[in-house]
């Protein structure tokens, strides 16, 4: 591990994390060796008290005695070195100019990196003053540069290790758990537009804009924004941002977020270069984030409960809060379990979404989504629900009344200022599980649908009947979350030559004209299929047949067996974990839909115990649908028929009282 004249030293605890055993366990590896054969190796310098070690001889000493539980100590013993912590700026710095020039350091003139660097960052965006310095001092760093990247495979993994390494010597006041910033990252994606354009307020070392960008795929252009307001926290963010997304040419690095319509903001409070922020002091910044925004964009907030939801004494923090919510853009508020804030795991944290003011309603009439998940785990499913809670609480009241919410209810802003400061707390008057007024008339509605349809019936009456529901409503979900959860799969088209589709007989094709109510039947020859796309896969009763080229399109195919010509493509359900999805309920949430990624689209979800059911009265309805639609095309058969034969005398109509069939 030398080279250059570089020695790489590794403390006690160091060695630890290269083992990969627990601190102890380096100490007793020290003490119980000492007079064998193989002693741990004796310390080489000392720094602020702590013994350093050379790293080959710590590498040597593993091999031999066959200690830890890494095979690749000597590969990752780099990564590990107390060196390349003590110079954490200048290596990062090095370490995004080595992935973006895709040159080997070790052997460059200084003079020469210095030159990289300028051309690469002319403005000291993030790295060029962090490798400006003194020529001497910066040629074992270089070749440091290389041996991390060598022990890690590759520039941008040594700079995951080395952020990671350098955190863990950092104050661990703020370190929120990967859920928070999963739940962060998810809800500010959900509230994005099209734009789809982020600005972190509090980047810490980036977790939440890197897990925001890992949520796209290749084909998603994404402007990422960071806070001007902490410059050497700034910087850093700004080189991991770099060396991270330097391969993918749709991510778009911005310095200062730029006023975009539809810029999504995320913070989360408290945040590492300021640990020690106020009650008041957080929620004066997080109103100045809702004074910048615009009517289009949104904001996404993760505070301590006491502060968000909680009831708060009087002073000056709750009149910030009041004002906050007179302001009439806080849409939704949820209180969080506890667990979220790693350093402070009793702590319970709560989230805010912040939108434009609804201006077109009345103040007394405002409302706002509110939701107590205290004492629920959060896991990825409820993560995902609450997610889509959060994304329906942006629509207007008349969308929102349409769907049902998991986790969220709607209450009027007015009525929680007027209330004991808890936010969250469900009202002492509302019993826990009551109709509201449009579950009461839909009931009421459908009970008279069905009267109405069996009163003409006859012996084709709907055995259907309905009562007030007891369950827990299930919230709608994009079809890009069911595709990454499993609930949905996702099957791609086959492109067929323009003959290979004209076949007398074979597999049924299904395609652009079919999803646009064709009725001319195409096949494909079975042996053409098996010879020239082996790769094809036929449909299995109830998949749903979609395609988003121009206006979307859907179908259920009910038989299975069919080829799907692309642009059309599949989606099956997991019968296994279908998460109360119904094949022609999706089909129907999808067609007509404009505009947008179609993974954003949203879909209904039914309760567990109401799927079969449902299920059930949908196939009857559509099966009594289909009834109708023959006996419709049987009359217009037979009109022609009457018409044609009476007009040229080759019939003659002698009784047009008689009862049709069906009509008795």
């Amino acid at each position: 591990m030398e080279r250059s004249g570089t020695t790489l030293t590794l403390s006690l605890t160091d060695v630890s994390l290269l083992a990969r055993v627990q601190r102890p366990v380096v100490s007793m590896w020290r003490t119980r060796s000492r007079n064998t054969a193989t002693p741990f190796p004796a310390p080489v310098e000392q720094s602020n008290d702590q013994e350093l070690f050379n790293a080959d001889e710590v590498v040597s000493w593993l091999r031999q005695t066959g200690r830890g539980n890494n095979p690749d100590a000597a590969e990752d013993s780099a990564a590990f070195a107390s060196n390349a912590r003590e110079n954490f700026e200048v290596l990062s710095a090095l370490l995004v100019l080595r992935a973006l020039t895709g040159l080997e350091l070790g052997g460059v003139d200084p003079e020469d990196v210095l030159d990289l660097a300028e051309e690469i960052d002319p403005d000291d965006e993030c790295l060029f003053g962090e490798i400006e310095g003194d020529s001497a001092s910066l040629v074992p760093l270089l070749a440091l540069a290389d041996q991390l990247s060598e022990a890690s495979y590759s520039s941008v993994a040594a700079f995951e290790k080395l952020v990671k390494d350098h955190s863990r010597t950092r104050r661990t006041e703020t370190v929120f758990a990967a859920a928070a910033i999963d739940l962060l990252a998810s809800a500010a994606v959900a509230l994005s537009g099209e734009t789809s354009t982020f600005y972190d307020a509090t980047p810490d070392d980036g977790e939440v804009l890197l897990a925001i960008a890992a949520k796209f795929n290749e084909l998603d252009n994404v402007v990422l924004g960071l806070s001007p307001i902490i410059p050497v926290s700034t910087r850093m963010v700004l080189r991991r941002l770099w060396i991270n997304a330097f391969s993918r040419e749709n991510l778009r690095l911005e310095g200062i977020a730029a006023r975009i319509p539809g810029l999504v903001t995320v913070a989360h409070f408290p945040y590492r270069e300021r640990p020690d922020l106020t009650g008041p002091q957080i929620l004066t910044d997080i109103d100045d984030i809702s004074l910048d925004m615009d009517s289009s964009q949104a904001a996404v907030i993760l505070a301590p409960a006491r502060l968000l939801t909680d009831a708060l004494p009087s002073g000056s923090a709750a009149r910030i809060r009041d004002s906050l919510l007179r302001s009439g853009k806080i849409r939704a508020a949820v209180r969080l379990p506890a667990g979220l804030l790693t350093s402070k795991p009793r702590q319970p944290m709560a989230l805010w979404v912040i939108g434009k003011e609804r201006i077109e309603v009345p103040i007394a009439e405002r409302w706002m989504m509110v939701a107590d998940l205290s004492t629920t785990g959060l896991d990825e499913a409820g993560r995902h629900d609450l997610v889509a809670d959060l994304q329906a609480s942006m629509h207007d009241k008349a969308t929102i009344r349409a769907r049902a919410f998991r986790y969220g209810r709607l209450v009027q802003t007015r009525l929680l200022l007027a209330g004991d400061g808890n936010l969250c707390s469900r009202p002492r008057s509302a019993p826990p599980t009551t109709a509201t007024g449009s579950d009461a008339a839909a009931l009421v509605m459908a009970e008279t649908e069905i009267n109405s349809l069996n009163a003409v019936a006859g012996p084709r009456a709907l055995d259907i009947s309905v009562e007030p529901g007891d369950a827990m409503a299930t919230s709608s979900a994009s079809l890009g979350e069911l595709l990454h959860h499993k609930y949905l799969r996702l099957i791609p088209g086959t492109r067929l030559h323009a003959t290979d589709s004209q076949a007398r007989e074979g597999f049924t094709v299904l395609g652009l004209p079919e999803l646009r109510g064709s009725n001319t039947p195409r096949y494909v020859d079975r042996l053409v299929l098996a010879s020239d796309y082996p790769r094809a896969q036929l449909t299995e009763p109830g998949d749903v047949i979609f395609s988003d080229v121009g206006a979307s399109t859907a179908i259920v195919d009910p038989h299975g067996a069919s080829l799907v010509q692309y642009p059309a493509r599949i989606l099956r359900i997991n019968n296994a974990k279908s998460l109360g999805l119904i094949a022609s309920v999706l089909a129907a949430d999808i067609r007509g839909r404009h505009g947008g990624p179609w993974r954003r689209w949203l879909v209904k979800r039914f309760p567990e115990e109401h799927l079969a059911q449902t299920k059930a009265a949908l196939d009857a309805i559509a099966g009594e649908r289909q009834v109708a639609l023959d006996r419709i095309a049987r009359l217009d058969r037979l009109s022609v028929l009457l018409t044609e034969g009476s007009a040229t005398a080759a019939l003659r109509i002698t009784n047009n009282r008689s009862p049709l069939e069906g009509n008795n």
